[in-house]
């Protein structure tokens, strides 16, 4: 067997770095995973008699990511995910989707402030949860003006596709490098 000259090392500790670098890229995504979300989105129509009604327009789930909500209002509209025995698994403060901050720049000035609408479309980003049985809209004052049961067939739908992609790919990329090293070990043994 002939030793390995100087630029084999070099070639060898580049392709080591390089490989090493593909991990690193690779790994990174894994830690931020994407998680099984539900998007709720709602239609609010304030009524001066009857209270504010709350509508279901669309709800779907999909992989990716939803906010974190660490900072959230003192007062304002509750949401919850309860479980079973409603056991609260998740819950949040969010602003009145009737009051919202418009503001008008004119040269120097600076205007206008809090809104009220009569009627507004919003949407909540929210985790899913394998054990999660209802969703739950508390108004400003607790009383409770939307509840959304969760399908049975949703519930523990929490897949990381995205994760078994990037290890597949790693798992062939490995398969890969070692196919060519020992092609390169036979190859060297035969000269």
């Amino acid at each position: 067997m002939k030793p390995f000259s100087r630029a084999k090392n070099v070639k060898n500790a580049a392709c080591l770095f390089i490989v090493a670098i593909a991990i690193i890229i690779a790994a990174s995504p894994v830690q931020a995973r994407p998680e099984t979300v539900r998007i709720m989105t709602f239609h609010y129509q304030s009524a001066s008699d009857a209270g504010a009604s709350l509508v279901l327009s669309s709800q779907t789930t999909r992989l990716g990511y939803y906010p974190d909500y660490r900072i959230q209002p003192k007062q304002g509209y509750s949401l919850k995910i309860l479980g079973q025995n409603d056991n609260e698994l998740f819950g949040i403060k969010f602003i009145s989707p009737a009051k919202i901050y418009l503001h008008e720049y004119n040269e120097d000035e600076i205007s206008g402030g809090l809104t009220i609408l009569t009627e507004n479309d919003f949407a909540l980003t929210l985790p899913t949860y394998p054990d999660e049985e209802k969703v739950v809209i508390l108004n400003e004052e607790g009383l409770q003006i939307y509840s959304y049961d969760v399908p049975a067939k949703e519930n523990g739908q929490k897949v990381a596709r995205y994760a078994v992609w990037v290890l597949l790919i790693a798992v062939i990329f490995l398969i890969f490098l070692a196919a060519r090293r020992i092609r390169k070990l036979k190859g060297n043994m035969n000269n």
